[in-house]
Order: C-alpha cells, then sequence, then structure tokens
C-alpha cells in the first residue's frame, strides 16, 4: 500500500456516490490512512476538519492538515492584503487637483426626466421611429429600455428628437 491516499480516489468515489465531501479511512495492516475530498473549497475545507477530528480522537501526532486548494486561497489572500496595506500607504504623488465629472445641462435632465414620464406608447412610438428601438428591447425592463434607448438615439445623434417635446408634455 502507498504511503498516502492519492486524493484521486476520494475524488472518484465523491463522484460515484454524489455527494459534496468524502472522508476515507483505510487501514492497509500496519497503518491507518484518512483522505478527505470536498467539490468546492469550503467543501473541502469542511471534509479536511471532519478527517482532522478523527485524526485527533485517534491519537495521530498531527492533525491540522490543510487542503492544498484552501493553502493555495489563503496564501493569495494574505499576499492581496499585504498588496492593499502597500497601497494604503503609499502616498498620492498627484499635484493636480481632483478630476470632477461634468454634470448634465440641466435642460438635458429634464428631458430625460419628462420622457421617462411619458406615456409607455408614445416613449415606444419615438423609438421605433427614430430606429433606437431593438429587437433584443422585448427581453429587458422598461427602465432598462429607456437607457437603451437614450443611449442609442445619443449614439446616432438623434437625442434632442427623441427627447423634444418631453418636459412640455
Amino acid at each position: 500500500m502507498p504511503k498516502r491516499i492519492p486524493i484521486e480516489v476520494a475524488r472518484f468515489a465523491c463522484e460515484a456516490a454524489e455527494c459534496r465531501q468524502v472522508i476515507l479511512c483505510a487501514w492497509d495492516g500496519k497503518l491507518t490512512h484518512i483522505v478527505t475530498y470536498g467539490k468546492t473549497v469550503e467543501d473541502c475545507a469542511q471534509a479536511a476538519q471532519g478527517g482532522n477530528y478523527l485524526k485527533q480522537k485517534w491519537g495521530w501526532p498531527e492533525c491540522n492538515d490543510q487542503p492544498s486548494r484552501v493553502k493555495k486561497l489563503q496564501a493569495e489572500l494574505a499576499d492581496a492584503k499585504e498588496r492593499i496595506a502597500e497601497l494604503e500607504a503609499k502616498p498620492v504623488e498627484s499635484s493636480a487637483s481632483p478630476q470632477v465629472t461634468p454634470q448634465p445641462e440641466l435642460s438635458v435632465r429634464k428631458k430625460v426626466y419628462a420622457f421617462m414620464e411619458l406615456p409607455y406608447h408614445v416613449r415606444l412610438q419615438r423609438a421605433q421611429k427614430l430606429g433606437v428601438y431593438g429587437d433584443t428591447d422585448c427581453n429587458v425592463s422598461d427602465s432598462q429600455k429607456m437607457l437603451l434607448w437614450i443611449k442609442r438615439a445619443k449614439d446616432k445623434g438623434v437625442c434632442d428628437e427623441l427627447l423634444v417635446g418631453a418636459e412640455e408634455k
């Protein structure tokens, strides 16, 4: 018998039994072997905890094994935390004033809000007339449709035509 049971054996048992986690115990006549497997990283960690519990109860000297997937994620997390700490400690090297995003003209905002308050059939007619209504628009919510129509109208240069008269209702 090999020194360790391959994890692939536990994975095969897990898939064959249609389980999320598996803990295999085997005895080769001299040694007791425990191998664990979990489908997800969380399942993997929980199965390892179960295996460690059995090892502890049977008096094994080492009972803190971690799956390699969990170890890898823990190392990546530690690296990410270290990188975040470095970035937070690093002073901002820009002497320029912060970028300010310009607000759209108030009249355009009013027109957009007014357009959104128009009856649906009026908005739909305008969108179809200007060619900004798409075949896939029936699969999205009304608010998403309006945003798509306004964006398409802006891209086509007919936004004013779509919104004209909306603020007057």
